[in-house]
């Protein structure tokens, strides 16, 4: 919360007159954001536990001894049992101190993002809690005394002028803490939304690209055809060919596959059409499911700007399946027709998913002849493996695999049950047998 210089005077006032025959009784911290001091005058107690967030200090007071979180750390021990002298305020300054028996000085520091308690004896410095500020370790109880920070500001909280002052400051921070973790909630889940937001339209332009690269380009089948068409004019061995293009009516250069001849050229060229007309029918539903994932998004970040508190937030991310996920998935997951893809993501973790996490029918994948991820397509009874949803798995082993920086990449398919690691063989290193391979560009959905 803010604190003014009128609300730390309030507040200094109400703790002298609360812990006039008070004795520290203890102090400890869970974690480096939550710290609790606990006083006692006979069978009474009195604790103050401060919250640090987002540059912010939260002070709570109670009245009754609350059980200590597990774990904890034992803080300023050196008070233990001393008696509280008095409480003043630093003049003209948000920080007061507790003054206590053997001239040992708790200060606490309400500066806003650089908050902190700091213990004295005298006018040298014993410990402080936050160490991250780094300057505090310089301070003397002087710098405090003699007003340094110099800063008076109005008072709207309307602590300074509240019956009970722990209860209405306890109040305050219940709701401005609140508040606190609803924006942060809030704002982490609108920065992955613009994120995945700014990731999709920079796909949907790549594909896009892609799809009219393909579009613009001559069809593999008329390659084929033209080679057909001229299988006289190529030599063996020829890497390039002229050919007239009668589609085009003017000269095209062909390239060719110098271990193949003529007409094995062209059957090559007439293979690739086929696998051309499934990548294009992939691109196509990429282009279609990234568009509409675009529209979802987009609404989803005009709806979480429009929530402005949290159990509405809570539902709609419950309702919208809009969480963010705090625990890493064990494998890289996809989706595609339906089917769940998974990936490796290491190769101990490619023997995990293919030994562990697979049954025989799933439908195993792999860059052919280099190192890369290992590829499982869920099986799903009485659903058949669709040429897309080869080609948008194919595509993800060859991303994640050596290969990633070529156009296109062999990938081996074949159901898991062909898949063996033989004993002794090196993490990720299996034999694969009744194999079969598609081409497919190395792309990540």
């Amino acid at each position: 919360m803010k604190f003014t210089v009128p609300i730390v005077s309030t507040l200094t006032q109400s703790l002298q007159n609360k812990l006039s025959g008070f004795q520290f009784a203890e102090s400890y911290s869970s974690g480096k954001d939550e710290l609790w001091f606990v006083f006692k005058k006979n069978d009474d107690f009195f604790s103050i536990k401060l919250i640090w967030q987002a540059r912010s200090c939260f002070l709570f007071f109670d009245n009754v001894l609350q059980s200590k979180p597990v774990p904890h750390q034992v803080r300023f021990s050196e008070l233990n049992a001393l008696e509280v002298i008095s409480v003043c305020q630093h003049q003209n300054n948000r920080s007061f101190q507790i003054n206590f028996s053997n001239h040992y000085q708790l200060v606490f520091k309400l500066y806003d993002g650089l908050s902190n308690v700091l213990l004295f004896k005298n006018d040298a410095l014993v410990t402080h809690f936050r160490t991250n500020i780094k300057n505090d370790s310089l301070l003397k109880l002087s710098d405090f005394e003699n007003g340094k920070e110099a800063i008076v500001a109005d008072d709207k909280s309307g602590i300074a002028n509240a019956v009970d002052v722990f209860e209405t400051m306890s109040k305050l921070s219940k709701s401005e803490l609140s508040q606190n973790n609803f924006d942060s909630e809030r704002d982490a889940l609108l920065q992955k939304h613009n994120a995945d937001l700014k990731r999709l339209k920079q796909l949907l332009n790549k594909t896009k690209k892609a799809l009219l690269q393909i579009q613009n380009a001559v069809p593999n089948e008329e390659i084929g055809h033209l080679i057909m068409a001229n299988l006289h004019l190529i030599k063996p061995k020829e890497e390039t060919v002229e050919l007239f293009d009668f589609y085009r009516n003017n000269k095209l250069i062909v390239k060719l596959k110098k271990d193949l001849n003529a007409q094995q050229n062209a059957e090559h060229y007439y293979r690739k059409s086929k696998n051309q007309k499934a990548e294009l029918e992939l691109i196509a539903n990429r282009i279609s499911e990234t568009e509409n994932r675009i529209l979802e998004l987009e609404k989803a970040i005009t709806d979480i700007n429009n929530i402005t508190v949290k159990y509405e937030l809570k539902k709609y991310t419950k309702q919208n399946d809009l969480a963010i996920e705090s625990k890493p998935k064990l494998f890289y997951e996809f989706e595609f027709e339906g089917f769940l893809v998974l990936a490796g993501k290491s190769a101990a973790n490619n023997d995990l998913l293919t030994m562990k996490h697979s049954s025989k029918n799933d439908l195993w994948l792999h860059a052919k002849g280099v190192s890369g991820s290992h590829v499982v397509i869920k099986f799903q009874s009485g659903k058949i493996y669709s040429k897309a949803l080869i080609s948008f798995a194919a595509s993800i082993a060859a991303f994640y695999s050596k290969a990633k920086g070529s156009k296109y990449v062999p990938v081996v398919y074949t159901q898991r049950k062909n898949v063996y690691k033989p004993k002794g063989a090196e993490p990720g290193s299996v034999v694969v047998e009744k194999e079969e391979v598609i081409m497919a560009e190395p792309q990540k959905p």
